[in-house]
């Protein structure tokens, strides 16, 4: 554990394995201990290690032994921690958003309230309902709660357009989800539209709440374009969840480009999903292959060839058969 600081080894003994694998896993990627404290959300009993950065040595989810929760407050933004719940490991909070616009928000609300209170539909009690749902308060929001879907089954038409209303223009994956329990006609078009249209967030909503609206070639073309631009805090995270299940070989090929063009701490991610995908793990990051899959977390090239022949071997490929198909499409994403 020579890469602790002396100051914070003794809490660190203290830690469970899994947790303590995972902060030396991070020290050793690069990213700093900026404090350790005994308070909110680690009991006196036990020590929360603040990080400096976002992990990256492994998915922002929960598994392998340990619960992860978003949290974007101005103390932490996210947190991982084990079944007891006396250690977490904590990254530092994400910069404040921009400052709204004014403008912009009251227009949109001007937008919306031109139809609500002319429309006599709108004071069904089904659309009361899912109205009030609407209003995301911190708690919602933390706990990823979405809208009032059990109304859509007592919606009638008309309050299914006013429902529709409400959520357009879409803007966050709630709005996604609740197209799809519509289902409606112009529900199912906007969803079509979004897999062009929309951004990596809402592609992800979409590839997640309504695949039945995709076929299986769109479906995948999709998950490439999110595989390709996506960042972890807009839609990537939920498009590998969907990679688990659905990876025919236009996403397994874009995984392996990725290996190369995207930032390292995106390609160490598809490393392990590629060995995933092949069988040859049992989890999208399976922990025992840390070492394999950091190795992509860095800017040089050579290492990362070097590391790409590695797993390849590892997933019992032809790296040169992978090469020859994937560099066709290297110079239209460059």
């Amino acid at each position: 554990m020579s890469s602790i600081p002396d100051e914070f080894r003794v809490d660190a003994e203290a830690m469970p394995e899994v947790l303590r694998e995972l902060l030396k896993a991070e020290l050793e990627a690069g990213n700093v201990i900026v404090a350790v404290s005994h308070s909110h959300p680690a009991p006196p009993v036990g020590a929360c290690f603040m990080l400096a950065q976002p992990v990256t040595t492994r998915p922002r989810a929960s598994g392998n032994g340990l619960m992860f929760r978003e949290r974007a407050s101005s103390l932490y933004s996210g947190e991982f921690t084990d079944a007891v719940g006396y250690f977490f490991i904590t990254e530092s909070p994400l910069p404040p958003p921009p400052e709204p616009d004014m403008d912009a928000i009251r227009a949109a609300a001007n937008a919306r309230s031109q139809f609500v209170p002319s429309r006599p539909s709108f004071r069904s009690e089904v659309v009361d309902r899912f109205h009030a749902s609407m209003t995301i308060d911190y708690e919602k929001w933390h706990d990823g709660i979405g809208y009032a879907l059990d109304e859509v089954p007592q919606a009638s038409a008309a309050d299914k357009e006013v429902i529709t209303q409400l959520v357009t223009p879409p803007k966050d994956w709630r709005d996604v989800e609740t197209l799809a329990a519509l289902a409606t006609p112009d529900a199912i078009t906007m969803l079509r539209q979004l897999k062009d249209t929309g951004s990596s967030e809402l592609k992800a909503a979409v590839a997640s709440y309504a695949p039945h609206v995709l076929q299986d070639a769109q479906r995948a073309t999709l998950l490439v374009s999110i595989l390709e631009q996506g960042e972890f805090y807009g839609g990537l995270t939920s498009a590998l969840l969907e990679v688990e299940a659905f990876h025919p070989a236009p996403v397994v090929d874009a995984l392996f480009r990725g290996l190369f063009l995207r930032p390292g701490d995106v390609a160490c991610n598809f490393a392990g999903m590629l060995v995933y995908v092949h069988g040859h793990a049992r989890s999208s990051f399976e922990w025992s292959k840390r070492p394999l899959f950091l190795r992509f977390n860095t800017d040089d090239q050579l290492e990362r060839q070097r590391a790409f022949h590695d797993l390849c071997a590892l997933i019992e490929v032809d790296a040169g058969q992978v090469l020859d198909r994937i560099d066709h499409s290297f110079d239209q994403h460059t």
